[in-house]
């Protein structure tokens, strides 16, 4: 009951806050390629070109289609079920912080996070939320060694998106250390089976995938395996920080982090077995991303806030060698101090703004373009940039993606093409570009041909807090 009343806690909060927070630009990748679908245009970027394996997260993209389909829209039905995941993920994650921590430590815990809205924060319009509760589901019922439904949970979180056979593994490693058998041949063969139901539904859901879509990997993936660390940086615990003092303060950031390590080393001290199998997963989710290289995006950071904030309870609150009722009411008051502290602090930052549903720079880019389009009476146009989301979400016609996410084999300014050579073989209306181009963009953003064809349609600013710079809207002479 505790943890169903938690995760309604978290839903309601991270509804409420989603309905003013703006869209991450890839949400309306996944939005585009959904109500593309819904209309009968199969799986496709651009209505009329051939289907493909362009989204990340197939399910999600599918639900988005019934939602399309059904008339609620995709941004609204990402949106609840954003909501709903991150209800389930508050749930299981008192199930989860229950096995080390006092109960009521857990349940201050549980809704400290739904208060603090770290991990909604960072994945407004995605299918994180799924993600990770399928991520916590699978934790928990290593907890309690159910190992079929922790590995049926790890092939779902991997369906939901790639990334998720990093806890496929976590989850095979904690069986095969847990279970019960007399030599390391039977602990296999009891892995094998446990395994089995959870690695066949996989398999014919790979078989699907390939027969209707050709291949078992996303293009979105194989993209970002190419440009790697040169778009958004590196994941890195530095960069966690820095995207936690984003979102919710440096002072409450640093709070965290501090507590989050001090926890860790405590739970390893005391050998806390509930908190392995958290443990396992967040080291062996940021050593894979570490060293593979993968793209620093916010929401590829966002599994670990249940562990951070956990963690940090622990560090605060958990229990020590000399359990005295006086230190226990000790360390549950320093909790709520801490949650009273660090959620002041977070309301404190300013909220991004949002305008049409997404960040209001993106909106006027986008709108720039249409008010051309208007004045010029085209009903269609073709873009070049290097955000495509909402740009394919709103501009009809051929988005063109600069990156290659959506535009398969396009990656022109990592491939160190000519820029004005592309420009003259795509010929687009309209190109898109940041007048402090990173190394994807600046091939274009430098061309001749770019100077020389085109005219300058608007210059918007987009505000990163610590800095800032400028979109470029040309127009085609």
């Amino acid at each position: 009951m505790i943890a169903v009343l938690t995760g309604v806690v978290a839903f309601v909060a991270t509804l409420v806050y989603f309905r003013s927070a703006p869209a991450f630009d890839d949400a309306f990748i996944s939005a585009t390629f959904a109500r593309n679908l819904s209309q009968g245009q199969g799986l496709t970027w651009t209505p009329g070109e051939p289907a493909f394996y362009g989204p990340t997260s197939l399910p999600f993209t599918l639900l988005l289609a019934l939602g399309e389909w059904f008339g609620i829209g995709s941004l609204t039905t990402a949106r609840w079920l954003g909501a709903l995941g991150w209800g389930l993920v508050h749930a299981t994650m008192f199930l989860v912080g229950v096995t080390f921590l006092a109960e009521p430590i857990a349940v201050i815990t549980t809704l400290w996070s739904a208060l603090l809205l770290v991990g909604p924060r960072w994945s407004v319009g995605m299918e994180t939320g799924l993600y990770v509760a399928a991520i916590m589901a699978a934790l928990h019922a290593l907890q309690q060694r159910a190992f079929r439904a922790a590995f049926a949970f790890a092939v779902a979180a991997s369906l939901i998106r790639p990334d998720g056979l990093i806890l496929f593994g976590v989850v095979a490693l904690v069986a095969a250390l847990t279970v019960t058998a007399p030599d390391w041949r039977g602990r296999f063969k009891a892995v094998i089976q446990a395994a089995a139901p959870a690695l066949a539904a996989a398999a014919a859901a790979g078989i699907l995938i390939v027969i209707f879509l050709g291949t078992l990997v996303p293009n979105s993936v194989a993209a970002k395996r190419a440009f790697s660390c040169d778009v958004a940086g590196c994941i890195s615990p530095g960069g966690l920080y820095q995207e936690l003092g984003g979102h919710i303060g440096r002072g409450a950031a640093a709070f965290l982090a501090l507590f989050a390590v001090v926890g860790t080393g405590r739970a390893l001290a005391a050998r806390a077995r509930g908190a392995w199998p958290l443990l396992v997963f967040v080291f062996a989710y940021l050593a894979t991303f570490t060293l593979a290289r993968a793209p620093g995006s916010v929401w590829y950071y966002a599994p670990l806030a249940p562990a951070l904030i956990l963690f940090s309870a622990f560090g605060i609150a958990g229990p020590w060698p000399f359990r005295t009722r006086p230190v226990q009411w000790l360390g549950a008051a320093a909790l709520i101090a801490a949650v009273l502290l660090t959620t002041r602090a977070a309301f404190a930052v300013q909220p991004r703004r949002s305008v049409k549903g997404v960040e209001p720079a993106r909106a006027e880019v986008a709108d720039s373009i249409l008010r051309d389009m208007s004045v010029r009476q085209r009903s269609t146009a073709s873009v070049l940039s290097f955000e495509v989301g909402y740009l394919g979400y709103t501009i009809p016609g051929r988005i063109i993606d600069l990156l290659g996410v959506v535009t398969p084999g396009l990656q022109p300014c990592f491939s160190r093409e000519d820029g004005s050579e592309v420009l003259e073989r795509l010929s687009p209306d309209y190109v898109v570009v940041i007048d402090q181009p990173y190394v994807g963009t600046r091939c274009i953003a430098g061309a001749r041909v770019l100077q020389s064809g085109y005219t300058l349609l608007a210059r918007v600013s987009r505000d990163f807090g610590s800095y800032m710079d400028n979109y470029l809207v040309y127009r085609r002479r």
